[in-house]
């Protein structure tokens, strides 16, 4: 079928699509170099990051949501793209949670080596149920790779959703993102992009809430150094009762010259 053609051919450029925990056993020396390994910046961030090198540890300074996500998480994707690897059709998650009184930690690792492209696409559904999920997204790109990230938020109705997304742009590289917010009662989504020399991100966002649904955006664009583009718009529509909040900063080092 066409469908296994197309992962034959991901295989043979050296593209690994899997979930978290396989890699774990499966690529020990990828996801030992790069999970934890984005840069996590405190909100607001600290001045005294080097940035050439990242710690590849969790950052339990920032809150207890990401010191328990690191800790726990119990599902999630690897997507791992080498050295000047092109895809031209996207790659895609899904999540579905059903059961009443879950509690879910996931998290998403997507690496592409210098020069590589690639569009993924991460979902999240359920039926109405109370439940909650405490997510963690990487994005790591090397130098000049292209990145189109959408996240689709869709959980049910009494759904507790808490999710930060990180990023680290190398030299040149461009990240376009896209976050739809629709369900869950409360939802609360952290963007973080740290961007070096000539990286460029595109932050995008569309929510829309009704009845009692309580929506918080917090977003942090990075420039750690010269010549970094950073660009950011996010639209909602609020019905009924609904509520939404959105903080954002943007924070440009001494050195980061040309923002």
């Amino acid at each position: 079928s066409a469908s296994v053609k197309h992962a034959a051919e991901l295989i043979a450029k050296g593209v690994i699509f899997t979930d978290l925990k396989s890699a774990v056993t499966q690529h020990p020396e990828l996801v030992q170099k790069y999970l934890y390994s984005v840069v996590g910046a405190a909100y607001p961030a600290p001045t005294t990051l080097a940035l050439e090198r990242y710690e590849h540890i969790p950052h339990l300074d920032e809150d207890k949501f990401t010191a328990l996500n690191a800790a726990v998480w119990d599902n999630g994707f690897f997507l791992y793209v080498p050295k000047g690897v092109e895809l031209e059709l996207p790659l895609g998650g899904f999540r579905y949670l059903d059961q009443e009184g879950t509690f879910s930690a996931s998290r998403t690792l997507v690496v592409l080596e210098d020069n590589a492209k690639v569009t993924y696409i991460d979902e999240q559904d359920s039926p109405d149920i109370k439940a909650a999920n405490f997510g963690a997204v990487e994005l790591i790109l090397g130098r000049g790779a292209q990145l189109r990230y959408v996240a689709i938020q869709n959980w049910g109705r009494g759904f507790t959703h808490i999710q930060r997304i990180k990023s680290n742009l190398d030299s040149d590289a461009a990240l376009n993102s896209l976050y739809v917010t629709m369900g869950a009662t409360l939802s609360r989504i952290e963007v973080q992009t740290a961007m070096n020399t000539g990286a460029s991100s595109e932050l995008l966002a569309i929510y829309f809430a009704d009845k009692d649904q309580h929506f918080d955006h917090l977003t942090l664009q990075h420039h750690l150094k010269p010549r970094a583009h950073s660009d950011l718009l996010f639209k909602g529509v609020l019905a009924d009762k609904a509520r939404g909040v959105f903080s954002g900063l943007i924070k440009v080092e001494l050195n980061a010259q040309k923002t």
